[in-house]
């Protein structure tokens, strides 16, 4: 277990090199100000066998609890979050920094498959690891690594500015729901490039918190281009909006990328979100299963506030399975 002396590294140097041709396992670790963690060889997460390793960190205050909801009793989920729930620390951190960069050509791979079981079977007391997770940080980049078999959410940028992700190589099992490529979560002026993403679940998903505690908060995901991304046919959608936006999205670019999933575009809510998806556009993107906009995703709130979607652009974008829309006369109480 090289935990300690990586921690150590990180500790005492601006840059922690991890060089090609060597394995490292590690449990969690954070990076600090100013800081850059090079990834040129193998780090491998510590298996869910080592889950006291893993310290328990605190919900999201956008979310109030664990969304890990494929993890636990149906008993224990209200409105599609788990309350009473909170969360494992990720394999990679940063939280409240500046300047961080995760660079290389290695691979950061977060021996997803046991946390999966454990999922399955119920026998988790918090929700899983994200495998990168940029909490309240930034000037962050992360660029040419290849990130694969993450617990949960792969990367998750949150209460972030300033973030550029690019040339990066994601990877996941197809048939594991929540392992999403890259979620952008009450972010502003994020760049997502020149990378390739195949997951079972979203490849990129745009979300700002959840119903009241989404809306308390009130951090719009915003100014967010994605460009020159290709999504693997096993995506349940490619670019993802919601259904978590109760923070409003908006002013999001997206320009030349492919997305072969279930959904190519998946614009997503329902009632109680609240807030609004506005100023968003598609400029040449292939969408082989069409575009999907659903007003009836799972954890409405009847008689909640309803969220307003409006200005869409969608231009050169080309595929079949047309364009299906649900849920919004619903939504308007028709």
């Amino acid at each position: 277990d090289d935990t300690a002396a990586i921690r150590a590294a990180i500790a005492a140097c601006e840059e922690v090199v991890l060089p090609a041709g060597a394995t490292f396992l590690t449990g969690p670790v954070n990076l600090t100000d100013d800081q850059t963690l090079r990834v040129d060889g193998t780090l491998l997460a510590a298996p869910v066998s080592a889950l006291a390793s893993y310290p328990v960190i605190a919900p999201l205050p956008s979310y109030g609890w664990s969304r890990d909801v494929n993890c636990f009793d149906r008993s224990r989920i209200v409105n599609g979050t788990v309350w009473g729930v909170s969360r494992y620390s990720p394999i990679i951190g940063a939280f409240g920094r500046r300047n961080v960069s995760l660079l290389g050509a290695g691979v950061v791979d977060g021996q997803g498959r046991g946390w999966h079981t454990l999922c399955a079977q119920r026998r988790l007391p918090q929700g899983r690891p994200r495998l990168v997770e940029v909490h309240n940080c930034t000037e962050v980049r992360i660029r040419g690594v290849t990130l694969q078999n993450s617990p949960f959410w792969t990367t998750h940028i949150v209460y972030s500015r300033k973030v550029h992700l690019s040339g990066l190589a994601i990877f996941g099992p197809e048939k594991i729901v929540n392992n999403d490529g890259v979620d952008v979560d009450s972010s502003s002026d994020v760049v997502i490039e020149d990378s390739v993403i195949d997951t079972g679940d979203d490849g990129i998903a745009l979300k700002s918190g959840k119903d009241r505690f989404g809306l308390d908060l009130g951090v719009p995901t915003q100014n967010v281009l994605v460009r020159n991304i290709s999504v693997g046919r096993g995506a349940r959608g490619g670019l993802a909006i919601g259904s978590e936006m109760s923070g409003g999205i908006r002013n999001v670019t997206v320009r030349n990328s492919d997305f072969p999933g279930h959904y190519g575009i998946y614009i997503k809510s329902c009632p109680g979100r609240g807030a609004y998806i506005r100023d968003i556009a598609f400029h040449d993107v292939h969408v082989r299963a069409g575009i999907r906009l659903s007003m009836t995703y799972d954890g409405e709130v009847p008689g909640g506030p309803v969220p307003v979607i409006s200005d869409i652009l969608f231009d050169g974008v080309y595929g079949s399975g047309g364009c299906n829309i649900d849920g919004c006369k619903r939504a308007e109480g028709g």
